[in-house]
């Protein structure tokens, strides 16, 4: 039987025809556990006016994940992942929400999957997939 997150710390991944991530979605999978990264690149601008000191400005920004879920070998679940990593679907969204509180603030995203692994094949244990995807636009912070 799936198990449910704690109210307020979960984390999912769900698929929508629209072109943002508050209208309605199909859940496709709730994550287990998961690692949000953003990036901004550094770009040097020292130059010889610069005193002895380095200079630099604030360069591209970008956000990576990688979770675990429970398995789906059946329904919508894993079939749907699978089309949107084999498809690069732009369609996808995934959201982060890390307290305890059901109302707090969540971290949203248009991504892109970039890798699935089926770990742990087990008689008596857990399955698990582990997905890793990239941001495709900015990652917003929503109520």
């Amino acid at each position: 039987m799936p198990s449910v997150a704690i109210p307020g710390r979960k984390a999912y991944l769900r698929s929508s025809s629209a072109s943002s991530a508050s209208t309605a979605q199909t859940l496709m999978a709730e994550l287990l556990d998961y690692t949000l990264t953003v990036e901004e690149d550094n770009i040097d601008v020292t130059n010889h006016d610069s005193s002895g000191w380095g200079e630099s400005i604030i360069g591209i920004r970008r956000w990576t994940w990688d979770a675990s879920a429970n398995y789906l070998s059946t329904g919508l679940g894993q079939g749907a992942l699978r089309q949107s990593l084999v498809d690069a679907d732009p369609n996808v969204f995934v959201t982060f929400q890390a307290t305890t509180s059901a109302t707090a603030k969540k971290y949203q995203g248009r991504t892109r999957l970039i890798s699935f692994t089926q770990q742990n094949n087990t008689v008596d244990g857990q399955i698990t997939g582990t997905f890793r995807g990239q941001g495709t636009g900015p990652i917003v912070r929503t109520g």
